[in-house]
């Protein structure tokens, strides 16, 4: 049991930094857009 508990909380661990990674990702997009458009 203690192993399927930390096997979760790994996957859980890793899939919050996945969705971390990709908002810091899509705001770098949009900020190089609206940086883009003022020039």
């Amino acid at each position: 049991m203690d192993y399927v508990i930390r096997k979760f909380l790994f996957s859980r661990s890793r899939w919050h930094s996945q969705i971390a990674f990709l908002t810091v990702f899509f705001v770098t997009q949009v900020r190089n857009c609206e940086d883009e458009s003022r020039i």
